[in-house]
């Protein structure tokens, strides 16, 4: 009975604090579920968190990499390119805070994870193209990276990337409830008028010009 007085609270709080939203995540068949919504929280994807079963492979861990300040470009393009505007605007391109593990395929970024250690066990965000020749070898490096082995070992897989579930289930994983993620904005989008800038033509083609700023902890900015 105390949830819409509590939510409330919270986004009060969360709003002195200069959060400009609150992210949730929930099983879309909660009591929950319904209390989020009535608290102005809108869902923007769902997942699955699964469990996953221990390595067929282990020799398959060597296809990942720990990802380097090197690898934020050409992360934060992948992650342009497989994630939902809507996804982007709540949730932001995950920054090298700890281990991130990466795959390229002949040269070209393919795969990035994100990795999350606590006590109880591995929390993994993976981002991974549909293009990938061998997702099911990367599964299997998933589990068997050494680092980690004797941990119960999650895998969350995004609505978006739901593709990846039939590859886990051959794999024997298991799977949690399906859970809805939503958000709350605690602040309004307001359009600001720009000043048009004179744009001088030369009759010469110019090279492409690329401006990006890459800090190794914030990610490309």
């Amino acid at each position: 009975p105390d949830m819409p007085a509590l939510l409330e609270g919270l986004a009060w709080q969360a709003g002195r604090w200069g959060a400009q939203m609150l992210l949730a995540d929930v099983e879309e068949r909660s009591a929950f579920f319904e209390a989020l919504r009535r608290a102005g929280f809108s869902v923007y994807a769902g997942q699955r968190v699964w469990r996953l079963a221990a390595a067929a492979a282990p020799a398959h861990a060597a296809l990942w990499r720990q990802a380097s300040g090197a690898d934020v470009v050409p992360a934060y393009g992948l992650y342009q390119g497989l994630v939902p505007p809507m996804v982007q605007r709540a949730e932001s391109f995950p920054r090298l805070r700890s281990l991130h593990l990466a795959y390229r395929q002949e040269g070209e970024m393919l795969a990035y994870v994100e990795v999350i250690e606590g006590n109880q066990g591995i929390f993994l965000q993976p981002y991974i193209h549909p293009q990938v020749d061998n997702v099911r070898e990367l599964l299997d490096g998933l589990a068997a990276q050494p680092r980690w082995q004797g941990k119960p070992l999650y895998l969350a897989v995004r609505s978006y990337q739901a593709w990846l579930e039939p590859l886990l289930e051959e794999m024997q994983s298991t799977t949690a409830p399906r859970q809805a993620l939503l958000v709350k904005y605690l602040v309004v989008a307001q359009r600001a008028a720009v000043p048009a800038r004179e744009v001088k033509t030369s009759e010469q083609p110019a090279a492409p010009a690329y401006n990006v700023s890459m800090d190794p902890v914030k990610g490309p900015g």
